[in-house]
């Protein structure tokens, strides 16, 4: 978490490329395991993510789901993971995502089942 969060600061103020975060941070972690990743900001109207595995997150509107980022499964119950094991997934992997919000008004945002409210 902390190397994402100072690969963020490293990128341009308004023009962070998320991929670009998760590449640098997936780099710099030296942590032995491995873990599913989901990274979001909002600018405006406009939620950008990139998310590996079967981490993820949803946007509801009037207590409905409206969208949820896809999951990432090599097979049932196998989702991608970031890892330093040479069988792990690598950062390339991640799925970007930008998803227009206008006409959702966002109310929650979820990442294994945890509220960012």
């Amino acid at each position: 978490m902390n190397n994402s969060v100072i690969a963020i600061h490293n990128e341009p103020k308004g023009a962070i490329d998320l991929k670009m975060v998760l590449t640098e941070a997936y780099s710099n972690t030296k942590a032995e395991g491995s873990s599913t990743a989901c990274i979001i900001t909002l600018t405006g109207n406009w939620v950008h993510a990139v998310n590996l595995g079967d981490s993820g997150f949803m946007v509801f509107r009037d207590k409905k789901l409206r969208y949820q980022s896809p999951v990432q499964q090599h097979k049932f119950n196998v989702a991608y993971q970031l890892g330093n094991y040479e069988s792990s997934d690598r950062p390339a992997s991640a799925k970007a995502s930008r998803i227009n919000i206008f006409h959702f008004y966002m109310n929650h945002m979820r990442q294994c089942g945890l509220c960012l409210c």
